[in-house]
């Protein structure tokens, strides 16, 4: 079985766009079996490495394969109208702010959530007992040129239906011809 699911492997991973999935599990079967090739497909998978999910980027970036991640101070910062992470009730400044915006009544399962939406349609922040997420919406002029100035290292990008969606650590933003849609935050650092 094994030799069949190389050759499988190998030839799907010769493909334009192949899933990271592929070039990992390639490379880990044939450094199992202890064959060469392995290094070829680490160093491919070390180029994306801020695509893959934590645990498989540990697992790269132990090779000497990855390159160091360049991180910077980002140039630009997303205005919250409150801090992720307070809890609702208590925090102040948070119901301070929320009391004045429109209470959209949701509940999912048996899990009560709390959306606030503002007055002009501009924000929502999403909470649960603590502020678990703010979208930003109505963002013009910003398109996805800006988007870079909002992190400190390449952005990250994947296709959606209607558009593509571009991530940096805690934030990912929906742009749609050029334009930023919406960008979702859901545990923006004090620096953004």
């Amino acid at each position: 079985m094994w030799p069949y699911a190389i050759e499988l492997l190998e030839y799907l991973a010769e493909h334009p766009n192949v899933p990271l999935s592929v070039l990992y599990n390639t490379a880990r079967l044939l450094e199992l079996r202890k064959r060469t090739g392995a290094e070829e497909f680490w160093q491919q998978l070390a180029q994306p490495a801020t695509d893959l999910p934590r645990p498989i980027r540990r697992i790269v970036c132990e090779k000497p394969v990855c390159p160091s991640p360049l991180k910077q101070s980002p140039k630009a910062r997303w205005d919250l109208p409150v801090k992720l992470g307070v809890h609702v009730k208590r925090d102040k400044a948070a119901l301070k702010t929320l009391s004045q915006w429109y209470n959209i009544p949701s509940q999912v399962y048996e899990i009560r959530e709390k959306i606030d939406r503002h007055p002009d349609g501009s924000a929502e922040v999403l909470a649960f007992k603590r502020v678990e997420m703010v979208v930003f919406k109505k963002l013009e002029p910003l398109t996805r040129d800006d988007l870079s100035a909002y992190c400190g290292q390449p952005l990250r990008q994947r296709g959606v239906v209607n558009g593509t969606i571009w991530t940096c650590h805690h934030w990912a933003a929906l742009v749609v011809d050029e334009k930023v849609e919406e960008v979702w935050g859901v545990k923006l650092s004090t620096t953004q």
